[in-house]
């Protein structure tokens, strides 16, 4: 009953697939602490989905447990055993996060530099991907869910769900002869339903823009401009110099993670 109730909380955040778990320590440290919280300082589920919540989103952004984790983890420990009732605990807890997320850390580190990494084990990346499942956002140019092509039981040949490049691979290759790191980074990437990624395939962003708009969105402007934001697309991104999409969609691919995380 506490894994499932542990797993709920996690779900409930938008991290529906292993995919978006960096790193299997915050699993694991999360629910020692859920423990210590419902066992020995008697948090209901709403107060353990509140504080848990926060910390196993905290961890995943700042890759907490990632290096030298039984170190970390002890030293958690440790400070937690400073807490003497339930108040004292979320209080030590609060106090933990709001140390490590700072104003810098959302607008300088966040957009710099983690979101310029390309790696799977990318933190952020992980953290919007699951923020866009929690917001219920739809996939770009699509009426269907993030979090419906998420769902575990949609096992066929061909994947549902896409990573896309928003500038496409080839044609970033071909007009500006950038290497895999530069096309590869994170805030070149979003979800689509296969058939529409097979569509733009190696079209210019304008090209592939424009036909979709003329055949999906006439007379729908304002949800097309929804989706665009939802998924921190600058407004004219397909007319923008390539670095300066990257360097503005990081921007708001960070303040989408700090708005999630703030809404626990």
């Amino acid at each position: 009953m506490n894994w499932h109730g542990f797993l709920k909380i996690i779900l409930g955040l938008g991290f529906k697939s292993k995919d978006l778990i960096s790193s299997a320590n915050n699993i694991a440290n999360a629910y020692i602490l859920y423990l210590i919280a419902k066992e020995k300082f008697d948090l209901d589920y709403k107060e353990l989905e509140k504080n848990i919540g926060r910390w196993f989103f905290f961890s995943s952004v700042t890759s907490r447990y990632s290096y030298s984790p039984e170190t970390q983890m002890e030293s958690d420990l440790n400070f937690f055993k400073n807490a003497g009732d339930k108040d004292d605990f979320v209080r030590l807890l609060n106090t933990a996060i709001e140390n490590e997320l700072t104003n810098d850390f959302w607008e300088i580190t966040v957009p710099n530099k983690l979101l310029v990494s390309s790696s799977k084990k990318n933190a952020i990346r992980n953290a919007f991907f699951a923020g866009l499942i929690r917001r219920g956002v739809n996939v770009l140019f699509s009426n269907k869910k993030v979090s419906d092509l998420f769902t575990p039981e949609l096992k066929k040949r061909k994947k549902d769900l896409e990573k896309h490049h928003i500038y496409p691979k080839n044609y970033l290759s071909q007009k500006f002869d950038l290497d895999r790191r530069q096309i590869n980074q994170v805030a070149n990437f979003t979800y689509l339903e296969f058939e529409d990624n097979i569509a733009i395939s190696d079209q210019p962003p304008k090209d592939y823009y424009m036909n979709i708009k003329n055949k999906y969105y006439k007379n729908k402007e304002l949800e097309l401009e929804k989706v665009i934001t939802d998924h921190c697309l600058p407004k004219n991104f397909y007319d923008m110099n390539f670095d300066d999409f990257l360097r503005e969609r990081r921007k708001l691919m960070a303040k989408t993670v700090r708005s999630v995380f703030e809404s626990l």
